[in-house]
């Protein structure tokens, strides 16, 4: 994604790319760099941007671009075939909690404040609502990729995996299972029901 937006403002053939691992500067901690001057500028995730702003780091605004990123599900081809009630659950699951999330935001913070703040080792309920708003602020409650969020993370992955280039991308995002959830109804049922198709 570094490049795709390097590209949009006209930079990618002005600047050097440095990939870091995080096994060298700690989970995210890319920004590390430029507070010690290796680095001119560090792509940072919106929810490990905090620490690089207490850093006395600034935010410089970068283009926005529909992506299939954070949320995007992923299992074998064959599961939904061979555990076809649990994949169906599973699914319902998710958009429900999307559904939540967006139009329950009161009972959506109640359940994150619970098990998921104690496994992400967050110990104050404010440091869990500013995360929270974080990670739901990108969800989709109709979470159905556009042509241009599946081409840009195409392009993202060939990157990462240039054998992965002859492959045509709506075979990897499958919007078959949503299609069939949409068409029963599902969404109606849902917080906020009526949007869903």
């Amino acid at each position: 994604m570094a490049r795709m937006c390097l590209r949009s403002a006209g930079l990618l053939d002005s600047v050097e790319i440095v990939l870091v691992p995080d096994r060298d500067v700690g989970r995210w901690r890319q920004w590390s760099l430029v507070s010690d001057g290796s680095c001119v500028a560090a792509f940072i995730r919106p929810l490990y941007l905090q620490v690089a702003l207490e850093a006395g780091l600034k935010v410089m605004p970068r283009p926005t671009m529909d992506m299939v990123d954070t949320y995007a599900q992923a299992c074998r081809a064959d599961l939904p075939d061979e555990r076809p009630e649990e994949f169906d659950g599973y699914l319902k699951g998710v958009v429900h909690a999307f559904h939540l999330i967006k139009h329950d935001w009161p009972a959506a913070l109640d359940i994150a404040n619970g098990e998921p703040r104690q496994l992400m080792g967050i110990s104050d309920v404010g440091g869990m609502e500013r995360t929270f708003r974080i990670m739901a602020g990108p969800i989709n409650e109709r979470p159905f990729p556009t042509r241009e969020a599946v081409a840009n993370a195409f392009e993202v992955a060939t990157q990462e995996y240039p054998d992965a280039a002859g492959v045509e991308p709506w075979t990897i995002w499958d919007t078959s299972y949503l299609d069939k959830l949409a068409a029963s109804g599902f969404f109606a049922t849902l917080p906020g029901g009526g949007t869903g198709a």
